[in-house]
């Protein structure tokens, strides 16, 4: 990731650094074809929003808006956008249902809460994540 440069400490200090931030980095997952169509949560195809980048899946949100939320925005605010886009999509797909740990794209409505809006919070408040959606939220 080029965001990140460490100096200093051991080599294996550094790899087990940059080993960490690559998994802290594994998902979400583009899910989105390269003509930007992607299988959205009510099994149809949909196209990507204007402006929208990558249609984003596998995501636990439970799991992620602790820690991963936070880091996502700052190294890759670009990616929070995207990301948080792809929860609304979904979202619209599920009936209106933000699903708390989306599997590829499909929903699994295990765990309880809502880790949506803490994400979309904290991806607002940190400048990652700006809707675009002709409806309210």
């Amino acid at each position: 990731m080029e965001n990140v440069r460490i100096t200093g400490g051991t080599d294996t200090q550094r790899i087990t650094f940059y080993t960490a931030l690559y998994h802290a980095m594994l998902q979400p997952n583009v899910l989105n074809d390269v003509d930007g169509r992607y299988l959205g949560s009510d099994w149809q195809i949909h196209r990507l929003a204007p402006g929208q980048r990558a249609q984003y899946g596998t995501f636990s949100g439970w799991d992620q808006y602790r820690a991963h939320i936070q880091l996502l925005a700052l190294l890759k605010p670009e990616i929070a956008g995207d990301f948080a886009q792809s929860m609304h999509q979904f979202a619209q797909q599920n009936q209106g249902i933000w699903d708390r740990w989306l599997h590829n794209n499909g929903p699994t409505h295990v765990m309880t809460g809502d880790p949506a809006a803490p994400t979309l919070a904290t991806f607002a408040a940190m400048g990652g994540a700006q809707l675009r959606c002709p409806q309210r939220l």
